[in-house]
């Protein structure tokens, strides 16, 4: 089957994001596949014939999107970098921030010092439950427990 690239999703964003390619003739395994996002080698996160989920380098810019699987290549669209948010807007979505190890790596099994990409996220999807609307749960139910046993002078041998 040649290699193809039919969809990319998104065709736009920052260092570090995931991006989805949708066609044919992929390899299942993730270093036979080399893909450039914004004229940039991307990580390979998975793979599969049909599909790759790729993470756009540190360093991306606008630039083409590319995928080569031995001596087979296919061009897909242009990956627009977008722009960056003020510093001080912590709620606009933008990019991860990246940290650095003492060493420069590529992400390899067995070798110490890689780069690593930390995402410091909250879900907006998820809703925040505090003691005072539940408070007869389990854990506020232990916490009165030890708080009245160490109130009370005595020693408690409850395992809370």
């Amino acid at each position: 089957m040649p290699l193809r690239i039919n969809k990319v999703s998104p065709e736009q964003g920052w260092p570090g994001t995931l991006v989805e390619i949708i066609g044919e003739g992929f390899n299942p395994h993730r270093d036979s596949n080399i893909v450039i996002v914004g004229d940039r080698p991307a990580l390979v996160v998975k793979a599969s014939p049909e599909r790759l989920l790729v993470m756009a380098a540190e360093d991306v810019r606008t630039g083409e999107i590319r995928v080569e699987v031995g001596p087979e290549n296919a061009d897909g669209p242009v990956f627009e970098l977008l722009p960056y948010p003020p510093e001080d807007d912590w709620v606009a979505p933008a990019a991860p921030r990246f940290f650095h190890g003492p060493q420069h790596g590529t992400p390899s099994a067995n070798v110490q010092n890689q780069r690593i990409l930390v995402l410091p996220v909250f879900p907006t999807d998820h809703r925040i439950t505090f003691r005072s609307e539940h408070p007869r749960s389990c854990w506020d139910a232990r916490l009165r427990a030890r708080h009245s046993c160490y109130r009370r002078g005595k020693h408690c041998r409850q395992y809370l």
